[in-house]
């Protein structure tokens, strides 16, 4: 399965002092890795506000044949952000809980589904904290959701 590495994209995103970039700058590396790496935009922004160890949840739609990557940034009050995936049926397919404030998921599905997103705001020392979370994907196999 192919994936950005969050290490390469934290030391593009941090050449800018944190404090001096908006989310949407943060959001731009991003934007430009994925592109780069083949990956093609798939859904969001989402955005919103979060106290200290509140969560919120956003879907969209996934196809067989790609490998979506979810990640996500926060505010420079933010220390801690978290990202889960879910299945449609509520189970719990994977997590990035390290602490970092630059989480990252990938996700492979070979059905139809809606994956929904838990952001969990893990450490936010003034609160409340924004962030904002953007989905991109690859074909790992060809003609991937195609029909």
């Amino acid at each position: 399965m192919k994936r950005f590495t969050v290490a390469a994209l934290a030391a593009l995103l941090f050449a800018t002092p944190v404090a001096a970039q908006s989310l949407d700058e943060r959001m731009a590396h991003f934007d430009r890795a994925a592109e780069s790496a083949g990956f093609g935009f798939a859904a969001g922004p989402f955005n919103g506000s979060l106290d200290n160890d509140e969560t919120t949840r956003f879907g969209f739609p996934i196809v067989p044949g790609a490998d979506f990557s979810v990640v996500a940034v926060c505010d420079g009050d933010c220390s801690d952000l978290d990202l889960r995936a879910y299945d449609a049926s509520g189970r719990l397919v994977v997590e990035n809980v390290q602490i970092d404030a630059l989480p990252e998921v990938v996700i492979s599905t070979t059905e139809n589904e809606i994956a929904f997103i838990e952001v969990v705001m893990a450490n936010c020392s003034q609160a409340p904290c924004y962030w904002q979370a953007k989905a991109f994907f690859k074909n790992s196999v060809e003609n991937a959701g195609g029909k």
